[in-house]
């Protein structure tokens, strides 16, 4: 008896010591894999001194650098600009500046919006349907307008939206509002383009949604009906229907692809749930496609846009592959990671072209940057940002910070060495950015 009593006592022991050792173990291993600050930072500032190489005209993120310009074809057959807007709507939101103009710059006098602004001018015929736009680009226009509005640049986003809105107005494709002309005749192009009907009318009351938000006019068709006396119907872009219903549209379609090759509308969702979150409509994904379950923008967009140690390490293992291997020649730069599901032949990230990962680190915020800025001067601030001090600041592309005095700013000296791109902090606790165009932008650290 008292054998078994000193059994069961030195199973209980060894019991609990296992669990105690694992549990050691758990939290030892956790601890070394934080991510820290500097880890990000380093990182970043490595893959963007290459991924500036992808780029076509200084705002258009491309994956052929050297087919520039755009050839006209709808993917293969020129630069690969092609998925430009949606691609510089998300760097533009993470604070990657020069791509915000990437937007502006692909639509047309009339206001109607194309894939890149070397694909307004290659196919300036007024070609139609995917090799013009499609729904992709329209969530990267709307992601835009909201992330202006946010910003404070309100007229800026209205003017836009409303020169949009007045070409669906004036530019109906088959009778209906579109994004771009389809006929009956080409599945694709109705794919791409159509705005109305049961299908796809939901993209409309997203459009209108981003709209009502910015205080942008939605654009507004009628038509006579009737025999002896006629009457007058209207209808206006995305009425009758509720734009909620597009994130369940999106979830469809990723469900529907094919295989899980296929996939690279699975991280359309997410994008959409971020804005309307940006909206302060708290809309999350109610699931997540089993290719999508560790990707690090799926899941930061599904935690509010708030980050955690598994984002940060998802984001840090993935984007130090991508840099690796485009540092061994092996990387075909081919790929925005984050549309792709883990399961292809070849991890995407393997295949990065840079800028996925410089969005991605930058939603992180591993340091101060931009997050809302206005307009506080327009002229004269290229390059270089003066301040009360007596000094003149200058961040340089490789991410220096330097002052110099103002009456000598040509002579300036290297003050800090890393995460300056772009902006430049200063002690009044804002963030203030000299544009290529001269105006000086001003915005909350970390706000």
């Amino acid at each position: 008896m008292a054998g078994k009593k000193l059994l069961h006592f030195i199973s209980k022991v060894a019991t609990f010591l296992f669990a105690l050792l694992f549990t050691l173990n758990y939290l030892s291993s956790n601890a070394q894999a934080q991510v820290s600050d500097a880890d990000l930072i380093q990182l970043r500032s490595s893959i963007h001194s290459w991924a500036r190489d992808f780029v076509c005209e200084g705002i258009t993120p491309t994956k052929k650098p050297s087919n520039c310009p755009d050839k006209g074809g709808p993917d293969n057959g020129g630069s690969e600009v092609g998925d430009s807007i949606l691609f510089s709507s998300l760097l533009c939101y993470s604070v990657e500046n020069w791509a915000c103009q990437n937007i502006p710059a692909s639509k047309d006098e009339q206001g109607g919006m194309w894939r890149s602004p070397q694909r307004l001018r290659s196919r300036s015929d007024g070609s139609w349907g995917n090799a013009r736009f499609s729904q992709d680009h329209m969530i990267g226009v709307l992601l835009y307008l909201v992330t202006e509005y946010n910003r404070g640049n309100v007229e800026s986003a209205r003017s836009f939206a409303n020169h949009w809105g007045s070409w669906m107005a004036n530019h109906l494709s088959q009778g209906e509002f579109s994004l771009c002309d389809w006929d009956w005749t080409d599945l694709e192009a109705m794919d791409s383009c159509a705005l109305e009907g049961d299908i796809f009318g939901a993209r409309a009351a997203m459009i209108r949604r981003v709209f009502d938000h910015i205080g942008a006019n939605s654009p507004e068709r009628r038509w006579r009906v009737g025999g002896i006396i006629p009457t007058w119907r209207s209808y206006r872009l995305g009425d009758r229907r509720d734009p909620h219903d597009y994130l369940g549209y999106l979830n469809n379609i990723c469900a529907l692809a094919p295989s899980r090759g296929k996939k690279f509308n699975c991280h359309l969702p997410s994008v959409t749930s971020l804005i309307f979150q940006e909206m302060g409509d708290n809309q999350r994904l109610g699931s997540i496609d089993e290719g999508f379950r560790e990707n690090p923008f799926v899941l930061w967009v599904n935690n509010g846009r708030q980050a955690n140690n598994q984002i940060r390490k998802l984001t840090l293992d993935r984007c130090t592959v991508a840099d690796a291997a485009h540092r061994s020649g092996s990387n075909t730069h081919q790929q925005w990671a984050w549309e792709r599901s883990q399961f292809e032949a070849t991890p995407p990230w393997r295949n990065s072209f840079g800028w996925d990962c410089v969005t991605m680190i930058n939603l992180l915020k591993p340091n101060p940057s931009v997050r809302a800025h206005q307009v506080i001067g327009n002229s004269g601030w290229t390059g270089s940002i003066a301040v009360d001090d007596g000094y003149v600041y200058l961040a340089t592309s490789e991410g220096q910070l330097r002052r110099g005095r103002i009456s000598s700013s040509v002579v300036t000296e290297l003050i800090g060495n890393g995460g300056w791109i772009g902006s430049i902090a200063v002690d009044d606790g804002y963030v203030y950015l000299a544009t290529s165009e001269g105006r000086l932008l001003r915005g909350r650290v970390n706000p």
